[in-house]
């Protein structure tokens, strides 16, 4: 197996015309579906971060430690000032496919060219933790595992060139500016190197100097993010206890293998947390390649998770190379072991993919459906703009998330307006304001009981309570 090669270059002989039209292709289906669909979550948010935000205030980290993603943000802004989530997605799919590309060639580091190439094509279509690829890398993780891809594979590559280490140095520093979760990588570097004993070759002493500079880099930036989140202020006010991030770094590692939300016994405490503590000493005893594998896949996963609680599959996406390495070790042992069986491994291979590219399609129709309910939104407050104009604020019932950031868009960046929003719950209490009512959890409710997203957006299902006239609703605007 090539997972104990030292060079990180395997005897491939591959093709590069072929692998940039795969990766062309991949970029290319992603950067149309990212076209074609509607905004996300906190796309709007963003896109009003970057419009509020100086380029100055981006490039000297005053709004926040994360220039890159913001000026990617910037650009779309600028590009698409009426719809740049579309800008943003359509980068996103790029990034995936160059992503897929550097997954091909770092497998095949490690494995013969067949498996590394299914390995990318698992890339390709891999839907994280219920969050499907094109929304995990529209974040800012697909840009970091794109930066930490690269410095990768320029690190393995300097073993025997040094000629490596400086665009490793500066495939880190983009990943940093990026998301200063990269510096996990550098844990992931030095179990790379201890386990294959490159520190032990005649560069050592001075890929041990690489290696300072790059963790001492990491973690001063880090420690500057960490004390100046800038924008990033209130994305997570309470700090779960430490125990039940570890539940939930189990319960996402389910989630990436089993394609669905954790619901019953995939969400008890106990599951959790056996699973966190099987994969730790799995770590511990496993092969060089496999504890490389997992040490990637954990130390992109687990800290996020301790540190907010929040599960989110594009966690998943920045460690789906170690996730990766660890399927393809096993696929491959199985089939040397067990040659005569390669069609059980073949099917099983296929089921998965196939359930991928459902799961994933089930997504894009929801997201897509998105846009269609945002529609319906500003539909509603643009035939209401002139008595918003006069009433000077909004009473809003039942907003919740994306519904209160998307108001707020439309009102700023397309009435013109800024209202402030009285937030409440129930029914409008005010006679005085104009009131925005929206259907309350409007697919909370069939995600909690299901453990999925509904095949399509059930949208804000909001009506405008003028308060001049009480009970007077304005068409939504969409066909439910």
């Amino acid at each position: 197996m090539n997972g104990t090669a030292t060079t990180g270059q395997g005897s491939l002989g591959y093709r590069w015309p072929v692998l940039a039209a795969a990766a062309a292709v991949t970029g290319c289906i992603s950067a149309l579906l990212g076209y074609l669909s509607g905004p996300y979550t906190d796309d709007l948010l963003l896109a009003a971060w970057a419009r509020d935000n100086s380029w100055t205030d981006i490039l000297t980290l005053k709004a926040a430690p994360l220039p890159l993603y913001l000026l990617k943000w910037k650009f779309a802004v600028i590009m698409n000032p009426g719809e740049p989530y579309a800008v943003a997605h359509v980068w996103a799919g790029i990034v995936h496919g160059i992503n897929c590309l550097l997954i091909f060639l770092l497998l095949s580091d490690f494995f013969p060219a067949a498996y590394a190439a299914a390995g990318a094509v698992l890339a390709a279509i891999y839907r994280p933790g219920n969050e499907a690829w094109l929304w995990a890398a529209a974040e800012n993780d697909g840009m970091l595992c794109l930066f930490l891809l690269l410095t990768l594979f320029c690190w393995r590559r300097s073993a025997t060139n040094s000629r490596f280490y400086l665009p490793a140095f500066l495939a880190f520093t983009a990943a940093m500016l990026t998301k200063p979760n990269a510096v996990f990588i550098v844990p992931c570097l030095a179990v790379h190197d201890l386990g294959f004993s490159l520190f032990g070759k005649d560069t050592g002493q001075h890929r041990a100097k690489w290696f300072a500079v790059i963790a001492f880099t990491g973690a001063g930036y880090a420690a500057f993010a960490f004390r100046v989140r800038g924008l990033w202020d209130v994305v997570y006010p309470e700090k779960p206890l430490f125990m039940m991030g570890l539940v939930r770094v189990g319960e996402s590692i389910l989630r990436s293998l089993l394609l669905v939300r954790p619901v019953g016994i995939i969400e008890h405490e106990v599951i959790g947390f056996s699973v966190t503590g099987l994969f730790i000493l799995w770590l511990v005893f496993a092969s060089p390649v496999v504890r490389f594998g997992l040490c990637w896949f954990l130390a992109f996963l687990a800290p996020p998770l301790v540190a907010s609680g929040f599960m989110g599959g594009r966690y998943v996406y920045s460690g789906m190379l170690g996730l990766l390495v660890v399927l393809v070790h096993l696929a491959h042992r199985f089939s040397r072991k067990h040659p005569r069986r390669n069609r059980w491994l073949l099917a099983a291979a296929l089921l998965w993919g196939l359930a991928h590219l459902a799961a994933n399609g089930r997504d894009i129709a929801f997201r897509r459906s998105w846009g269609s309910a945002y529609t319906e939104l500003r539909l509603v407050l643009e035939a209401n703009k002139t008595e918003l104009a006069e009433a000077g604020r909004l009473q809003v019932v039942n907003a919740g998330q994306p519904n209160e950031s998307w108001t707020e868009q439309v009102l700023l960046y397309d009435l013109k307006l800024r209202l402030p929003l009285v937030l409440s719950q129930g029914v409008c209490s005010s006679q005085d304001d104009p009131c925005l009512l929206f259907r309350e959890n409007y697919y909370q409710g069939e995600l909690r009981s299901t453990g999925k997203y509904p095949s399509r957006a059930l949208g804000p299902g909001v009506r405008f309570v003028s308060a001049s006239t009480s009970g007077r609703e304005t068409p939504s605007g969409i066909d439910r």
